[in-house]
């Protein structure tokens, strides 16, 4: 509850560091509008329509206000409504960070085990290797490999383009697969490293001797205890790897066409479209405290001695 309490002001300070921010930013979203032809008139009344002419300071407490109340504004080009357009294409950044969220979860965990537990020198090179070269390789490069060799050459995906999940289960898989399949493994390879890492650190401790000397099975030790008390940094690492694949995905979401929030948020900035960017990062920090928040609540399901503090 006090995290929950706690999100009102860093949502105030949020919305009014963006606020500001966001008119610092070289360029005028009115002549953008008016076009290189306008006359001094016609940009002086789009202004004036738009509300730009009023001093910062009113034009904070008048946005302020309508926020208050739900109202996010409308985009200063399209007219439409902030919160419309992103209630459209929050759910298919969603949906990616979530996918790859789960297929880097699938590969991590049981390769950063299979590492900690069957420890020799070729096997620790290959995973070195393998992790390295993931944590290297950039997204958009993955995503182009994986176009080319399961798009074009091998036709089981369509290249680009999307699919809502009201349509089908089947349709909307064939076209998020290698979307998040491309971001899953990038941050497959810091899952399993950190994975690894903390694993070998808690097999080292005495109660996983202790449990060993009274004759428990290999499997119980690794996984009913020394897994469990591994996994606090790791559930850290995804829940941060969760915010990263929701607001980071502007070069995948371009490259495979997905009308997702990050191209949106790129867009309203190009332009200087104020309530765009204004409502999009707010609902960015919003979810961040929120994968936090969830975070903390899945260390208590994890470690029971958490449930006391």
């Amino acid at each position: 509850m006090r995290r929950v309490v706690a999100l009102v002001p860093i949502w105030w300070v949020v919305a009014s560091i963006v606020f500001v921010l966001v008119r610092l930013v070289p360029g005028d979203p009115v002549l953008l509008i008016a076009g290189t032809d306008a006359s001094a008139e016609q940009v002086r009344e789009i202004r004036s329509s738009l509300g730009l002419d009023l001093p910062v300071h009113e034009q904070y407490v008048r946005w302020f206000g309508r926020l208050l109340r739900g109202d996010m504004g409308r985009s200063l080009f399209s007219r439409e409504p902030v919160a419309r357009d992103l209630l459209d294409r929050v759910p298919v950044s969603l949906q990616l960070a979530l996918s790859a969220t789960f297929v880097s979860v699938l590969i991590a965990i049981p390769a950063g085990v299979l590492a900690a537990a069957r420890r020799n020198a070729l096997s620790e090179a290959a995973f070195a290797a393998v992790t390295m070269t993931g944590i290297c390789v950039p997204s958009f490069v993955m995503g182009l490999l994986l176009m080319l060799l399961l798009s074009v050459y091998a036709g089981l995906f369509p290249i680009r383009g999307y699919e809502p999940l009201s349509q089908g289960v089947i349709p909307w898989a064939r076209y998020m697969a290698l979307p998040a399949v491309a971001y899953g493994l990038i941050q497959a390879a810091g899952v399993a490293r950190m994975t690894r890492s903390t694993l070998l650190e808690v097999l080292g401790e005495d109660f996983i001797r202790t449990a060993r000397a009274k004759g428990l099975a290999g499997w119980v030790v690794l996984y009913k205890h020394a897994l469990r008390n591994a996994l606090i940094p790791v559930v850290t690492l995804i829940g941060l790897n969760v915010g990263v694949l929701f607001t980071g995905a502007v070069v995948i979401e371009t490259l495979f066409g997905l009308p997702g929030l990050g191209a949106f948020l790129v867009t309203g900035i190009l332009k200087r479209d104020y309530p765009i960017v204004q409502g999009a990062i707010l609902f960015i920090s919003t979810f961040l405290v929120l994968v936090n928040l969830g975070v903390d609540l899945l260390y208590r399901g994890i470690d029971p001695r958490l449930r006391r503090a």
